[in-house]
């Protein structure tokens, strides 16, 4: 078993404000919000968290795992500015189509588990198996219509991003990753885009859909960020412009929550493959004010 330092939570210093500049960011983070809904405060941003957990990819596979690697993380428990926590990996045995495999676990001092995750290192790239393929729980079925207003199958308008340097400073100084090759340069050449950091360019992605900002009102259910599963084929740099291409392939229920996830194709100016990804988010209700 191995294990990360410990590293003390922050959040970005989002507000209720819905007139402020930026993209469009959920009230989860805000205490008042959240405050009124029982819980502590404002939640650590999901992106943040995994950045904490995905630490035990290079640590684990080094760069190999960037021409040809996958993760999986869940969110189940939340986390509080101030709250300190860590990961915690050991290798098990690899799934076909993998050279290696991790598991990995994100706790707080108190040993309670907030997050739990796994990441592999395939054979080559056309050997390595999807997460969603690994899982038959992740197939794309749902039990029953929820939220009829997003069907399975819709799809999304494609999206250019770029990773800017700013941006990705900003949640490497939150989880503390001083990797340099997120940083300085990669060992191929320019600083890499974290691989968590495309979970919140994949966040921008489905809220500036015109369909996600329908569920923006107070009235309606409020997205969070409860995992992601990634196939990375290539590494993806730093100021570099990438396509965004999705369509809605689950939805459902479980006992606390409705969840949607979104699969998303990530590919480059030439549109090689870069990455394939899958976001879960899950719903709550709001107050009617806030």
């Amino acid at each position: 078993m191995y294990t990360g330092p410990w590293i003390k939570m922050r959040k970005t210093p989002e507000s209720s404000e819905r007139q402020r500049e930026g993209p469009i960011v959920t009230l989860m983070h805000d205490d008042a919000v959240t405050r009124e809904l029982g819980f502590m405060g404002g939640f650590v941003g999901g992106p943040s968290l995994e950045g904490v957990m995905a630490a035990a990819i290079p640590a684990s596979f080094g760069h190999h795992w960037y021409e040809g690697g996958a993760h999986s993380v869940r969110i189940f428990r939340p986390v509080y500015a101030e709250e300190e926590v860590r990961v915690a990996w050991d290798e098990i045995k690899p799934d076909p189509g993998d050279k290696r495999k991790i598991q990995y676990r994100l706790e707080k001092k108190n040993g309670e588990r907030v997050a739990a995750g796994w990441a592999a290192l395939g054979q080559s790239v056309e050997k390595l198996a999807a997460p969603w393929e690994r899982d038959v729980s992740s197939a794309g079925e749902t039990g029953d219509d929820v939220l009829p207003e997003i069907p399975i199958g819709a799809k999304y308008a494609p999206l250019e991003q770029t990773a800017s340097r700013e941006m990705v400073d900003d949640l490497l100084d939150r989880v503390q990753d001083t990797n340099w090759w997120y940083r300085i340069a990669s060992p191929w050449g320019a600083p890499l885009i974290p691989p968590y950091f495309f979970g919140t360019m994949i966040l921008r992605y489905t809220v500036e859909s015109d369909k996600d900002r329908r569920m923006m009102d107070d009235t309606l259910p409020l997205w969070m960020y409860a995992g992601l599963d990634i196939m990375v084929y290539r590494p993806a740099f730093i100021g570099q412009p990438y396509r965004f291409e999705g369509h809605v392939c689950q939805k459902g229920r479980t006992a606390r929550s409705v969840y949607v996830v979104r699969e998303c194709n990530i590919s480059g100016a030439d549109n090689t493959p870069v990455a394939r990804a899958r976001f879960r988010g899950t719903l709550l209700q709001l107050p009617q004010k806030v």
